[in-house]
């Protein structure tokens, strides 16, 4: 159930993510959308919609322009460009850990595995008044903002580390369980012990 890829996105029980402004951001154009994005545009929006990750923009919404890139797998990414809305957003001020010092803290360690946890800023929940800093415009198919932590704004990485944190804290205490942003690095001596915990750290993600 854990590594179910199929499952909808459930908004986790954690503290709510708070995006402040600085400054006033400027207004932008709204870019329009060739007709093959607009396709697009069609096939990757109902799903988000569907799952509440996004709704219509509400009056005072900033509109930031949104396009799409194909992966490797195919499929279709949105792509918001926050820069006017990232330069006015006031910084999160929670670190992110040094690499070097998560290698070392591996260094005895013989098994290893490290899980992705794929869209995870979609299960990062934003407080009502956040929500109209994260708006994007899809051409003509009309303007949403966001009802979870957006990828793409300067703020997701570091908010979304507290929170796997906070979640993970007695494990990453206890063991060796280490986490960057959307990555979390699990070390073990021995392959008993490593399944063991593996599984501790899906039940406590799952929970």
């Amino acid at each position: 159930e854990a590594l179910n890829q199929n499952c909808s996105y459930r908004v986790a029980d954690v503290q709510p993510v708070h995006l402040e402004l600085s400054r006033e951001v400027p207004r932008q154009p709204i870019r329009p959308l060739n007709e093959r994005l607009v396709q697009v545009a069609k096939e990757v929006i109902p799903p988000l919609l569907k799952q509440r990750l996004i709704e219509p923009a509400a009056k005072g919404t900033i509109i930031s322009p949104a396009h799409f890139v194909t992966k490797r797998d195919g499929t279709w990414r949105l792509v918001i460009d926050y820069r006017l809305v990232n330069a006015a957003t006031v910084s999160a001020h929670h670190p992110l850990p040094n690499i070097e010092q998560i290698l070392h803290s591996l260094r005895e360690c013989k098994w290893f595995s490290k899980l992705d946890l794929k869209n995870g800023f979609w299960n990062v929940p934003l407080d009502e008044s956040s929500k109209n800093l994260t708006g994007f415009s899809v051409g003509r198919l009309g303007c949403y903002r966001w009802n979870v932590l957006p990828q793409g704004h300067k703020c997701a990485p570091a908010e979304f580390q507290q929170r796997v944190e906070d979640v993970l804290r007695n494990l990453m205490d206890a063991e060796v369980v280490r986490v960057y942003v959307d990555d979390i690095i699990i070390g073990t001596k021995t392959r008993d012990a490593h399944l063991g915990l593996v599984l501790r750290v899906l039940e406590r993600l799952r929970e």
